[in-house]
């Protein structure tokens, strides 16, 4: 089973694999925007507006899940560019690893 629900809510059984399901599919719907948007860097709240322009809705908390566990399995690269988030503070971007993304 794969690990991209963090179940600090103790779920169990059925219910469990079915939140890491639900999140394993939004791992791979960030990954392909992020593949197909590969010529630039993105902030998390960047991600949730190109997530709702293809009719998905996720809480920013589960993008930036999705974005810490595509970079720790090296799909992504975070990179030292910031821009505003939603509540005016400054957020790092990412951008789709594909072998020549520089930190």
């Amino acid at each position: 089973m794969s690990k991209s629900f963090y179940n600090t809510i103790n779920a169990e059984g059925q219910m469990l694999m079915s939140f890491d399901e639900q999140a394993a599919k939004q791992d791979d719907i960030i990954l392909d925007l992020f593949r197909k948007n590969a010529h630039r860097d993105i902030t998390p709240f960047e991600m949730e507006s190109c997530l709702r322009l293809n009719g998905k809705r996720y809480p920013i908390t589960s993008i930036r899940r999705s974005i810490t566990n595509l970079t720790k399995e090296g799909k992504l690269v975070k990179t030292e560019v910031m821009r505003p988030g939603e509540y005016g503070k400054p957020n790092y971007a990412w951008r789709y690893n594909n072998g020549n993304a520089v930190k």
